[in-house]
């Protein structure tokens, strides 16, 4: 390979590379989007259960969401918290769930 052409292979691997970061990029703003999207759309769903359910107005539902986020802070900051959460719930409320694989816990109706 003469000069000339390992510059032009040069260009073409730096572009090459260039292009996939550029492409990384984008594909992670796109999924913080996403990630962004179905959080509200939990928070919604949330808040509309609370307030059909039991009647929850604005302050108890902010309560509610600020609690949610308490714990969803606590959750990202150390992953055995959320076992330990999940257990806890299982334990204090009878409520067991698990998405993981496709498997949801509920009593039966």
């Amino acid at each position: 390979m003469n000069r000339q052409q390992r510059r032009l292979a040069a260009r073409q691997a730096r572009a090459n590379a260039e292009a996939r970061a550029e492409a990384q990029r984008k594909f992670e703003v796109k999924e913080n989007i996403i990630n962004d999207i179905m959080l509200e759309q939990f928070y919604v769903a949330a808040g509309m259960a609370l307030n059909d359910l039991y009647g929850y107005g604005q302050k108890r539902i902010y309560a509610v969401w600020n609690r949610m986020n308490e714990i969803i802070y606590s959750i990202n900051e150390d992953a055995d918290n959320f076992l330990r959460l999940r257990d806890e719930l299982k334990e204090r409320a009878g409520v067991g769930i698990s998405w993981i694989g496709g498997n949801n816990e509920r009593p039966d109706d």
